[in-house]
Order: structure tokens, then sequence, then C-alpha cells
């Protein structure tokens, strides 16, 4: 359970701010052979989780279905980049 856990960082994120998930940022024994599930999704960061350290409420701009993912593997993205 320890071993992927990594530190959880303070990244500051505005409430409902467009993000995509980094899927570079995981450990390179971590990922798996095929690309990144998420490579063309757009998620609207809802914010942290309070009773789940370094967890994040996102939705998919699309669909509207809910993801929990490390605040880490987030990087918030401007306007211009969708």
């Amino acid at each position: 359970m320890g071993r992927y856990i990594i530190g959880f960082k303070k990244i500051k994120m505005k409430k409902l701010s467009l993000v995509r998930y980094n899927y570079d940022s995981l450990p390179k024994d971590f990922k798996k052979e095929t690309s990144n599930p998420f490579e063309y999704f757009v998620f609207c960061y809802l914010g942290d989780i309070p009773n789940m350290g370094g967890h994040s409420y996102v939705q998919d701009i699309k669909t509207g279905k809910g993801y929990i993912f490390h605040t880490e593997n987030l990087v918030e993205i401007n306007k211009d980049e969708l």
C-alpha cells in the first residue's frame, strides 16, 4: 500500500478551474503499457476532499461523470488549450 504513496503536497488550484490528468507524473513501474486512459478528458476541478488528504474530486465537462484523483496528478489548463 505505501509503495506508491507520495508525500502529500499542498497544491493550490482554484475551484471550478479546468484540469487534465497528468499521466506522466505516475511512477514508471506503476504505468501499464497502455496509453493514458484520460488523455482527451477535460475535467472541472471541484475541490479537495477534506477527509481524504491529497485527493480531489473532478467532473468530466462533457458527460458530468465524477472522478477522484490524487491532487498531484492534476494539471490546470488554460481555456485556449481546449
